[in-house]
């Protein structure tokens, strides 16, 4: 993730890039850790749509083809200006992701 907001997810085998945009605050952390699924790094920052507050993180397992995504809302509000936004994505015949029950499915 940059300064800007773009993040960006690049997976070595299989060939699969993601990314998107967030509006963020100046603070972002990156810090690594680990946990049943093994070794990761997590890239953690706030944002405050409209002036509401919410705290989301990118977690990047290092041996696994695996990323999850975080997102506390700190200020009640709606679910507008979700995260994440994935407006680039490889080439795949299936790509869902349900807000109900958080969940991607990708097929090749």
């Amino acid at each position: 993730m940059d300064s800007s907001g773009a993040w960006a997810i690049a997976l070595p085998n299989p060939n699969w890039n993601f990314g998107g945009h967030i509006e963020t605050s100046p603070g972002i952390n990156l810090r690594p850790g680990s946990g049943r699924a093994g070794a990761f790094q997590q890239i953690s920052f706030d944002y405050a749509p409209a002036g509401v507050h919410r705290s989301a993180a990118i977690r990047l397992y290092r041996d696994r083809a695996l990323a999850l995504f975080f997102l506390n809302y700190v200020d009640a509000s709606e679910n507008a200006n979700p995260f994440p936004v994935i407006s680039s994505y490889p080439q795949l015949s299936h790509l869902t992701f349900l807000e109900s029950s958080p969940r991607l499915s990708l097929t090749t």
